[in-house]
């Protein structure tokens, strides 16, 4: 196959394929190419990342498990770094996932994860719905949703929407403490269940930026990728400040 070109793939469409193992490589990139796409590919999650931040794909097929760099940690250094590839449509390859893991890849950046062996028909569903993933591609997802608030203040006395927000604005704070704690000893295990939990308190009161900031914050937990993590920990620490701040600001305007 000649080298790859970004500009030379806008009409045909190109798929970048990471994947350590090679009949894996072989079986899929065939696939791929029988549905009129061209195919890249890559044999770790190093590799991968460097073609992502070289040329624009309309899809890429991470495998899960690879030596060092695995999909999941991949996937994540793609989403947040600047290059042609950052929000194109990722789908994780496994031969296997429990359901809290899936919500990992997705936490990661992931649109979805297939399980091996990959079959025509789930490559021709993901390629007939690029459009549609792009479409949500870029849209902006507020500090705090008003809709819910609202909705929890209709539905509470007061008195208890109050202490619910209170209660959220200082588990927030104090986990911003533990957190540092737990990076600074590489504490995977207790960072992975405390960004858990701020996540799921995030979600109640609709502070979508910061339960996806916990839930990206886990997921770099759970591999113990060091940089990651610490990366993670930056935009999670921010967000819990400002979110607490504009949380309680709401509290006392009441």
């Amino acid at each position: 196959m000649s080298a790859f070109d970004p500009l030379a793939h806008l009409e045909a469409g190109c798929v970048l394929l990471v994947e350590d193992d090679e009949t894996n490589r072989f079986i899929v990139g065939r696939m791929v190419e029988a549905e009129g796409y061209e195919v890249v590919f890559a044999q770790d999650g190093h590799e991968g990342l460097r073609k992502a931040q070289e040329g624009k794909f309309d899809l890429i097929l991470m495998d899960i498990s690879m030596p060092g760099m695995d999909g999941v940690e991949a996937t994540m250094h793609i989403r947040q770094t600047v290059g042609p590839s950052q929000n194109s449509a990722i789908f994780g390859l496994t031969a296997h996932a429990l359901p809290e893991e899936i919500e990992g890849f997705l936490a990661a950046g992931m649109q979805g994860c297939l399980i091996k062996p990959l079959r025509t028909t789930m490559l021709r569903d993901i390629l007939a719905r690029l459009d549609d993933f792009k479409q949500g591609q870029g849209e902006d997802i507020p500090l705090i949703d008003g809709d819910i608030l609202l909705e929890l203040y209709a539905v509470m006395e007061r008195s208890a929407f109050v202490e619910l927000l209170v209660q959220v604005v200082d588990e927030i704070e104090g986990a911003r403490a533990q957190v540092s704690q737990f990076v600074s000893n590489n504490s995977y295990e207790q960072l992975a269940r405390c960004a858990h939990k701020v996540a799921g308190s995030a979600a109640v009161v609709g502070a979508s930026e910061l339960q996806q900031a916990a839930a990206a914050l886990e997921t770099a937990a759970k591999v113990r990728g060091r940089v990651t993590v610490v990366e993670r920990f930056s935009a999670f620490d921010a967000k819990a400040a400002e979110t607490a701040t504009v949380l309680r600001e709401y509290r006392h305007g009441l």
